[in-house]
């Protein structure tokens, strides 16, 4: 019998578990696939990014014959039922085995891993805009302050919407324990801005750290740990307003990358429905129906993967119905934000509500 190091713990042709299911092999590619994520390769083994944390490499492992679902960043193991159930999608399987949770041996008497919720970042947010009104807790702060300030847009702590909040000095969630401990050293994760789901409805929070360039070794923005950041978006309100399906009469949109890029689109033009993905990657995925009929500017970053992002994007707008237009950027501005850097707010401001207006392009 093969066996598992010094555990003895015996083996099946997956790793960390035991031949439990009774489901027909491929039902985890089901589940998956109804979830809307992409699953390459063939065998019975086969690597993907994890949907359940910001995963930039493939840490996950699907095992297609036990239909069992493994991620060694997150530290979890579900089945096929139970990964489903996390992804929200409907369970169309045989639910007849016993228990839909495996972990090797050796974990199983530990606690489930955490899961950070909608309901969490919305606590979280509550409390952090809470932060930046209280005037006792700007000194703590101010390395938050700085950094705002820095990127030309600390208006947006008083534009009359809420875009911008500072970490808590409570801790409300162990998913972000990190966050708190990075708050010792230059580069605290202490700006968080929250994100949206396809209803307007708030489903994270991302942080960002408050220095540039980030010191190596350090990430630039985190999610909480066990959040879900595929499928959401940042949003003004006019854009919570046209997700949640209210009478929206504005017939033009924008679609930026990255939460500075965001805030720079937002302390600009408020009545606008702006959305900004939190990654290149998310971008085509935060177009909806409220394309249909409207005129939707992209802007992503100046660079490969922002080129790639911005096509995808443009693609998505037709096939829902809209008609995409490029936002560019000035020469030496690789995003919006060096943009506005570059040409402080008011000129930038000037120049791209001319570009919203009909011009044909931000030009200096």
């Amino acid at each position: 019998m093969k066996t598992a190091g010094c555990f003895h713990t015996p083996l099946s042709s997956g790793f960390f578990h035991t031949p439990r299911s009774r489901l027909p092999p491929g039902v985890i590619l089901e589940v998956l696939a109804s979830a809307g994520i992409p699953v390459g390769g063939s065998g019975r083994k086969r690597k993907i990014r994890c949907p359940f944390h910001d995963d930039k490499h493939p840490s996950a492992v699907l095992f297609v014959e036990d239909n069992t679902f493994h991620c060694s960043t997150c530290s979890i193991s579900f089945t096929a039922k139970r990964c489903a159930e996390q992804l929200g999608v409907p369970w169309r399987g045989r639910p007849t085995f016993p228990g839909d949770f495996i972990r090797p041996a050796m974990e199983r008497k530990q606690p489930e891993p955490l899961l950070f919720t909608p309901a969490d970042a919305e606590r979280l947010w509550i409390s952090a805009v809470a932060e930046i009104r209280d005037d006792s807790r700007f000194e703590a702060n101010a390395k938050s302050f700085s950094f705002l300030a820095r990127r030309g847009v600390e208006s947006a702590l008083d534009c009359g919407e809420d875009l911008v909040g500072f970490l808590p000095h409570q801790k409300s969630h162990p998913s972000i324990s990190s966050w708190y401990a990075s708050m010792s050293r230059p580069w605290g994760y202490g700006v968080v801005v929250p994100l949206f789901d396809d209803a307007g409805h708030i489903q994270n929070v991302q942080a960002r750290a408050s220095v540039a360039p980030i010191p190596a070794g350090a990430k630039k923005i985190l999610f909480p740990k066990g959040s879900q950041a595929r499928g959401a978006r940042f949003a003004n309100r006019a854009g919570r307003s046209l997700l949640s399906g209210e009478a929206c009469a504005a017939k033009l949109v924008v679609v930026g990358e990255g939460m500075l890029d965001f805030i720079s689109l937002a302390i600009v033009k408020p009545s606008v429905p702006i959305f900004a993905a939190p990654g290149v990657e998310f971008m085509p995925q935060i177009v909806g129906p409220w394309a249909k009929g409207r005129v939707v500017y992209v802007g992503a970053h100046v660079d490969e993967a922002g080129e790639r992002g911005a096509i995808d994007t443009a693609r998505r707008v037709f096939e829902m119905g809209g008609k995409p237009k490029r936002l560019r950027w000035p020469a030496g501005a690789k995003d919006c934000n060096d943009a506005l850097t570059l040409f402080g707010l008011d000129e930038f401001e000037a120049e791209l509500l001319a570009l919203l207006a009909g011009a044909q392009g931000v030009t200096k």
